[in-house]
């Protein structure tokens, strides 16, 4: 059995879920390139699955969203993450590099911010590190 079928390895409860047959293929899709594929079964994951499964399968269809340049879809799905205060790193840190590369700083700030008040422990690390970087270079320029 390939490694993406255990979505919680060591959680048995998960093959029980209503939607872990639809998940296992939507996963298989997912890592085979198959984007369109994947999008129709994580989404009815979404709207058919226990809660777990709703977050997997929303962080998901941003990825997809993301890899086929999507990027106000992958926001969309993502800001929906943050507004739920997930306290997993995936949504913010999407959302960080999704708003750096469309040049939206005070938005990638924001983001950055309201990581660091979600998160605890190591994971907060790459978020203090990206919002020092962009006062290092503000301040480089102010002189």
């Amino acid at each position: 059995m390939p490694w993406w079928t255990f979505r919680n390895k060591g959680h048995d409860w998960m093959s029980d879920s209503p939607t872990f047959d639809v998940e296992q293929r939507a996963n298989a899709a997912y890592f085979a390139n198959q984007w369109a594929e994947a999008e129709h079964l994580y989404r009815e994951v979404q709207s058919t699955s226990e809660q777990q499964g709703r977050h997997v399968a929303r962080n998901m269809l941003g990825s997809i969203c993301e890899r086929q340049e999507r990027e106000h879809e992958a926001v969309v799905l993502n800001e929906a993450k943050v507004q739920e205060h997930s306290p997993l790193g995936h949504p913010y840190h999407r959302l960080a590099i999704i708003f750096k590369r469309l040049g939206q700083p005070a938005n990638e700030e924001r983001v950055l911010r309201t990581a660091l008040h979600a998160l605890q422990g190591s994971g907060r690390s790459w978020y203090e590190d990206r919002l020092s970087k962009p006062r290092k270079r503000h301040i480089g320029r102010e002189r």
